[in-house]
């Protein structure tokens, strides 16, 4: 059987999808690229913050931006759950500068590719 490759438009389906679902394991490519829209995102809402004359594009920007971090939380919690870690590493992002960059050193790690407590 072959394996699919996880894309950009899909890694934004599946965590769109899995909108509130903090169970289960999220592979690297899922996290990375979701975390690169979310990114783009806050950018993007960010330059059009400082547009006056464009309201309705900075609105749905800001929407769209926090619409994604409940998805955002969820696919980084299934991302720890993918290295045998608990979702409550998570928290460690709110330790200013240095939590940041843990974090993301955890999550760059290759995950698990047997069954761990948090599934296959």
């Amino acid at each position: 059987m072959k394996k699919s490759k996880m894309n950009f438009t899909s890694a934004i389906f599946i965590c769109y999808k899995k909108y509130f679902d903090f169970k289960g394991r999220a592979k690297r490519p899922e996290f990375w690229w979701f975390a690169l829209y979310s990114t783009i995102l806050s950018i993007f809402s960010y330059i059009e913050m400082f547009k006056p004359e464009f309201v309705l594009i900075q609105l749905i920007f800001i929407v769209i931006t926090l619409f994604s971090i409940i998805p955002y939380i969820a696919v980084a919690v299934r991302r720890l759950h993918d290295l045998n870690m608990t979702g409550w590493y998570y928290l460690i992002n709110f330790i200013p500068i240095i939590g940041v960059i843990i974090f993301l050193i955890m999550v760059a790690r290759p995950g698990m590719n047997k069954k761990n407590r948090f599934g296959k």
